[in-house]
């Protein structure tokens, strides 16, 4: 099943070349239903295959358990975790991490 989640648009560039290989979202009724195998369209522009599927109760949690590099080639932990707080507003939500092919 193909399914179309948003990111920052600077984002796209990292998926299209595969160097972010892992995605973290808030659980919402976007996301909440992607399985194994399914393509994520990417701001309807970069398709990618999902690998894995991981749940968590915190942010933090979630950040701690992947290389930052494989998140946001970019930024560090402490930076990627500042920008998601800004989005999301905690860290203590239900995330899910997409591990991508």
């Amino acid at each position: 099943m193909e399914h179309i989640l948003y990111v920052k648009a600077f984002l796209l560039d990292y998926l299209g070349d595969g160097r972010k290989k892992v995605e973290v979202q808030k659980v919402n009724r976007y996301n909440k239903n992607i399985q194994i195998g399914d393509i994520i369209n990417f701001n309807s522009k970069v398709p990618r295959k999902v690998k894995t599927v991981h749940r968590f109760d915190n942010l933090s949690t979630a950040l701690s358990l992947w290389d930052p590099e494989l998140i946001c080639p970019s930024l560090t932990r402490e930076k990627i975790q500042l920008e998601l707080e800004k989005i999301y507003g905690s860290i203590d939500i239900n995330v899910i991490v997409f591990e991508l092919e």
